[in-house]
């Protein structure tokens, strides 16, 4: 018998490794030919979503053209999913309402965009129907029937029949910004796999719709700052043409002056000065005003000092073009002019208020004079009395004589004030200008007080510079404007008080001094005419005195072509100032 059986035990096993190994090659190849679809699925969806990705993006190249932004976002939902129709909601913030902006339809070539000045399509508050929950809760909604669905609402269109409907949120960092709202006429028309594509073409559309928003904003604020700029330019205009006119027809002299030359004139100055515009163009301004009267006028036109301290009305004489002289009233402020400071000014003739108020001082002087004549007769007699000369005097009359003796003195201190302000005023003042150390000046004046200060334990503190240069003063005139302010210091100081003095330059070309109380101030009323003459009883009350003390010290300040005044506050104290010009042309004048 022969070993081969193939109907035998060892045939039959044979030919069951056959089968089995074919068996497995078929599994194997099925699942090799499984993976190569899945690798060519994913192959595919990764192709898929890279070209969505690129039309994503793509659609920003329509800017600043939104309604193209919106319509190409559209498009590609539309090319991506079996859509029917398709719109994109965006919400506004400020009405919590979702607004469609842009729909198209499978058939529809062009596509519908809505601008933001109406809305064409009714806007859903959020919360409400399909599109407003999704936008509330911030999920996905497919309903594959809706006609089993309660909160469906034909937001699109009545005439739109629609079975199914997909609706996805458009969300950023902030939240959901907007929804994709898709329906079909069929029912179950919409899968798994067509919201998962819905899902990453709306979180790409979520960077280029905030991205087109920001870009809308910043539009929207570029047209309305040029929209401003348009309406301010043109106020500008109406008003430079209006002030134009009312410069022109001004019943002041108004001048614009930059480096000292006129850039500007209105006819009334022309008039004022008799020189035409074309004349006084060619003009510098120390050609019509005094030079010696400048002074600070041109520190101020120069720029030297911006300190708010710095005078901006001046009393000056200016020269005609027939060589005669008027006094002028001055009021300046720096300005821009075509791009350049300048400074411009507003000028007032006063010639015949100066002679009125010369006509003023030559009264006073004239009744002064005769006062003073029976005052020294009157005074005298009641020396000779208080000394017994005449005679022994009881108590009474020597009480009432030592009263009369106090009233002629007031009366006579008075005559005499009265008698040296109307020198000044009527320039018959003799003012004799030398080199001299403000500071020396201030030692001085000082130095009488020191008596005052100590009865009542009042402290005279000192704060003055060392290197302050020479000035041109009458040093007896300002060591008597200086005795007067801190005397007025001390008088309403508290005891034990202090009472500072102070001296600095402010600017390359002026000195100021300063005497500080820390009294009971003064009011903004009484501030405004403090350097008045004759005010006493009428609106500072209870400050004592013939009320000329300080009206004589602002004559004297302003002979030196300085300004004198006063900073206070109620309860906090008052600080007297006066700057004085380092100027040369004083030196040696007499005030005529």
């Amino acid at each position: 018998m022969s070993d081969y059986d193939p109907e035998g035990e060892n045939g039959m096993s044979s030919k069951r490794n056959v089968e089995d190994r074919l068996r497995n090659a078929l599994i194997e190849q099925d699942s090799v030919q499984e993976d190569a679809e899945k690798t060519d699925t994913l192959n595919q969806n990764k192709a898929r979503d890279f070209f969505i990705i690129r039309r994503v993006i793509d659609s920003l190249k329509h800017l600043p053209d939104l309604s193209m932004v919106y319509l190409a976002i559209v498009d590609v939902v539309i090319d991506e999913i079996e859509a029917e129709n398709c719109s994109l909601m965006l919400l506004d913030k400020d009405s919590n309402k979702l607004v469609v902006k842009a729909a198209k339809g499978k058939q529809d070539n062009r596509g519908s965009y809505y601008g933001n000045e109406s809305y064409r399509r009714k806007p859903f508050e959020v919360g409400k129907g399909i599109a407003g929950i999704v936008a509330k809760e911030g999920k996905s909604l497919l309903i594959r029937n809706t006609g089993e669905e309660k909160s469906f609402i034909n937001i699109l269109d009545s005439e739109i029949n629609i079975k199914s409907l997909l609706c996805v949120p458009i969300t950023d960092k902030n939240g959901v910004i907007g929804v994709f709202n898709l329906s079909h006429s069929r029912t179950e028309a919409f899968s798994e796999n067509d919201l998962e594509v819905l899902n990453v073409i709306s979180d790409l559309a979520a960077t280029s719709l905030t991205s087109a928003g920001f870009f809308d904003s910043l539009q929207h604020m570029n047209e309305t700052l040029e929209k401003k700029v348009e309406d301010e330019t043109e106020k500008v205009k109406s008003f430079e043409g209006k002030y134009r006119a009312l410069v022109k027809s001004a019943n002041d002299g108004i001048f614009i002056v930059e480096n000292e030359t006129f850039k500007f004139t209105n006819r009334k100055f022309q008039d004022m000065m008799g020189y035409s515009a074309e004349e006084l163009s060619e003009y510098s301004l120390n050609a019509i005003l005094m030079d010696d009267e400048l002074g600070l006028f041109f520190q101020r036109m120069k720029g030297a000092s911006e300190d708010k301290k710095l005078p901006s009305h001046y009393e000056l004489t200016a020269v005609r073009k027939d060589g005669t002289q008027i006094e002028v009233e001055i009021s300046t402020a720096i300005i821009d002019y075509e791009g350049n400071k300048a400074i411009q000014g507003i000028v007032r003739d006063i010639t015949p208020r100066k002679e009125l108020d010369r006509l003023k001082s030559n009264f006073l002087a004239m009744a002064a004079h005769e006062l003073r004549t029976p005052l020294t007769l009157i005074n005298g007699y009641n020396r000779m009395l208080l000394t017994e000369e005449a005679g022994p005097l009881n108590e009474f009359q020597r009480k009432i004589l030592k009263e009369c003796s106090k009233s002629g003195k007031r009366l006579s201190d008075f005559a005499s004030e009265v008698l040296e302000l109307s020198k000044i005023e009527s320039g018959r003042m003799d003012f004799d200008f030398k080199e001299t150390n403000i500071n020396n000046c201030i030692e001085n004046g000082i130095r009488q007080l020191r008596y005052i200060a100590r009865k009542k334990r009042i402290e005279l503190k000192k704060n003055l510079s060392l290197d302050l240069p020479m000035l041109p003063l009458d040093s007896s005139k300002i060591e008597q404007v200086l005795v007067n302010l801190v005397e007025n210091a001390i008088k309403f100081s508290p005891e034990d008080g202090t009472v500072e003095i102070k001296a600095k330059r402010v600017s390359p070309d002026a000195v100021e001094v300063s005497v500080v109380d820390y009294g009971p101030g003064i009011s903004q009323d009484d501030i405004e005419v403090i350097f008045d003459e004759f005010i006493v009883g009428r609106r500072i009350k209870n400050r004592g005195g013939t009320g000329l003390g300080l009206a004589i010290c602002k004559k004297i300040i302003e002979a030196h072509k300085g300004r004198i005044w006063v900073e206070s506050r109620e309860n906090r104290g008052s600080t007297f100032s006066f700057i004085l010009p380092i100027i040369k042309s004083l030196h040696g004048t007499r005030i005529n």
